[in-house]
């Protein structure tokens, strides 16, 4: 049948072309890698990186696991103070918030609090 399902097998009962990825997954979150770093680096999500650790405690993270965690939170922040600078410059220019929304791809109901709290 052309229109038959596929396969999905659950995180534990991978085919063997991912086990390399899960044992290589399992090791970097033994030696204290994020989840968030480990999907990153095999090209997966965080929660199929859960999955396949499950039940694995990781080691006290390091100094460069700590760092790669506070360089990911500063590329988030500054992404959306972008965002921000981005969307009340539009404002400025006087395009209405739903349309300010759609262009910087945020929800309106945020850009009503940021053009609130810009006008304080």
């Amino acid at each position: 049948n052309a229109h038959s399902k596929l396969t999905r097998f659950p995180a534990t009962e991978l085919p063997e072309a991912n086990a390399e990825h899960k044992e290589l997954a399992r090791k970097r979150r033994q030696d204290g890698a994020t989840l968030k770093a480990i999907a990153d680096e095999l090209g997966t999500t965080p929660k199929t990186v859960r999955q396949w650790c499950e039940g694995i405690k990781p080691e006290k993270q390091t100094k460069q696991t700590r760092q790669d965690q506070q360089n990911y939170r500063q590329q988030k922040r500054d992404a959306r103070t972008k965002q921000r600078q981005e969307a009340l410059k539009l404002h400025g220019d006087g395009l209405s918030p739903d349309d300010i929304a759609k262009q910087v791809k945020v929800d309106r109901r945020t850009i009503y609090r940021w053009i609130k709290k810009s006008n304080q």
